[in-house]
């Protein structure tokens, strides 16, 4: 059976997964300094990174701010292009 293309979607959240990794890499972080940074528990901030969509504004604005997100990512995980 062939194999689907990823809808836009899934495009978004891996764009959100993929520059969530990095900027932890990047900046040294743990998921625990994120849990802490939107006062939420290291297993929800796991849930909220395998699933972006379940995110607040505020807990997508937080963490792009503290890992340094650019325009150009954050827009890439909100509007379908």
């Amino acid at each position: 059976m062939p194999r689907l293309a990823p809808s836009r979607a899934e495009m978004m959240d891996r764009q959100f997964k993929a520059a969530y990794l990095a900027g932890l890499e990047l900046k040294g972080l743990k998921p625990k300094n994120i849990a802490s940074l939107i006062g939420r528990t290291e297993k929800t901030v796991a849930h909220k990174r395998d699933h972006p969509g379940d995110m607040t504004i505020f807990e997508l604005r937080a963490i792009a701010a503290t890992l340094d997100f650019t325009a150009e990512q954050v827009a890439s995980m909100i509007l379908k292009a």
